[in-house]
């Protein structure tokens, strides 16, 4: 896992109903933006407006062509949100940044058979931290 999605996951932790509306959106600004940019989060471009969709956001084609287009059209949208609307943005990033790492992590840890048995947690805490 990169450094991206460490950081942009454990801003979403922080974020939740009590949150107030400013810092709602200033952080949706950082974690959209980044989410959108990374292609470890969207490796292709057409992965993008699937996630889109389930925000009920609808963008025309050539929208979708361009990530920098669709994050200019995304800060718009935020910028006009209401907290509810910026606490479903929220949701939806949680569903997309950490089912979709349990699904991945499921899909490593069945191909790689050959490491041996003896990891523990803190192996695992340990690499997903970027140290060896």
């Amino acid at each position: 896992m990169d450094k991206e999605t460490i950081y942009i996951k454990n801003l979403l932790v922080v974020l939740n109903k009590k949150s107030n509306e400013d810092k709602l959106r200033i952080n949706l600004y950082t974690i959209m933006i980044t989410a959108i940019l990374s292609q470890k989060v969207f490796e292709k471009n057409s992965d993008i407006p699937k996630f889109i969709s389930k925000l009920n956001i609808n963008y025309k084609d050539y929208v979708y062509r361009s990530r920098t287009l669709i994050v200019a059209r995304m800060i718009r949208e935020i910028e006009s949100s209401d907290k509810n609307k910026l606490l479903f943005f929220v949701s939806e990033l949680k569903k997309l940044l950490f089912e979709s790492n349990n699904d991945n992590s499921n899909v490593k840890k069945n191909s790689s058979q050959t490491k041996s048995a003896n990891n523990n947690s803190a192996d695992d805490i340990l690499s997903q931290f970027g140290r060896d």
